[in-house]
């Protein structure tokens, strides 16, 4: 289960001047108190000064693919949509929700690919859009 954790912690800018900068981690966690912990101790390991725990929320993301080597610093939003007959013969739409980091919103689309590879299940992506998330910390 992921929680998205906003925070927000003065940082001393190129210039010299103190800002606040806010950055939205998702946490793999089991409660939200254990994403708080978490939460803190990473910040405790970055050194992050006077941080200030804005908001904890359940986030929707079914899946993270964070397989990407070298500088992409950006996540993605990617909600696939499948389609499943019901019992009753009716055609239904659910969605995932995959958190994928990528350069560009384009580089998401052969992880989507490789993950649904094989299916039988009707698909397609449905959205892609850039994520404020900056990090992801999974259980170790």
């Amino acid at each position: 289960m992921y929680y998205e954790v906003k925070i927000k912690y003065p940082e001393v800018n190129e210039v010299g001047e103190v800002k606040d900068v806010n950055r939205s981690f998702l946490i793999d966690a089991m409660s939200f108190t254990e994403a708080e912990t978490r939460m803190v101790e990473l910040a405790r390991e970055r050194d992050f000064k006077d941080l200030t725990i804005k908001a904890i929320t359940y986030s929707r993301i079914n899946k993270v693919i964070n397989e990407v080597e070298g500088d992409d610093d950006k996540f993605f939003n990617v909600t696939v949509t499948y389609v499943e007959e019901t019992d009753e013969g009716k055609k239904k739409n659910y969605h995932l929700y995959y958190l994928v980091r990528a350069s560009v919103p384009e580089e998401t689309i052969p992880f989507i690919e490789q993950d649904w590879a094989g299916s039988t299940i009707e698909w397609k992506i449905t959205q892609i859009k850039e994520s404020p998330i900056v990090e992801v910390v999974n259980h170790e």
